[in-house]
């Protein structure tokens, strides 16, 4: 009887010693901070991360995938695709792998590239994880797009993709501040 409840107590114990609620604390990023109250800060791309589908399985099983480079993610470092953020301005030439819904015309290039004035922008701080969400919307010539990007304490950065002709994409990289005029 005694070793059972020896092997309760340590079954149990451990159990309510790992239940604690502590909330993690995550250590302010000054210089984060004075990018997103000054709205001058760039992301600069490393990776895209198109949406997994039947048509960029194909691509990606013929050998169109450049190299070290998955179906899930790939690699973009050194390319110089960014979405960089002046006060309400904002600029973007963004890589894109994706499957198109609609029709994009003839043009000479297939990549999301836009600038001009964001609509309903909004940059929101998660007090907790020290992460800024930044929202707008932005439009060019023929498409529509709803851009999410966020903002780490660690100047990593994602932005999400959304357009009125094509499917989603994510893209990672890191953010930098950008320099005074």
């Amino acid at each position: 009887m005694r070793i059972e409840k020896i092997v309760i107590l340590l079954v149990v114990i451990p159990l309510f010693v790992g239940c604690t609620s502590a909330q993690k604390i995550y250590e302010t990023n000054s210089v984060l901070d004075e990018m997103m109250l000054q709205k001058r800060f760039e992301i600069q791309v490393k990776f895209a991360q198109p949406m997994a589908t039947r048509a960029m399985n194909t691509i990606a099983s013929s050998g169109l995938i450049p190299p070290g480079s998955s179906i899930n993610q790939i690699d973009l470092n050194g390319s110089g695709y960014f979405l960089r953020l002046k006060g309400d301005s904002i600029a973007a030439n963004l890589a894109y792998y994706g499957e198109r819904q609609m029709g994009g015309g003839y043009t000479d290039t297939q990549a999301i590239v836009f600038k001009g004035v964001a609509a309903h922008m909004e940059i929101v701080k998660d007090e907790v994880k020290q992460k800024y969400t930044i929202k707008f919307t932005i439009q060019d010539k023929t498409e529509n797009y709803l851009v999410t990007a966020t903002a780490g304490r660690t100047l990593n950065g994602t932005i999400s993709v959304s357009s009125s002709q094509r499917s989603i994409i994510r893209y990672v990289g890191d953010v930098i501040a950008l320099k005074e005029e």
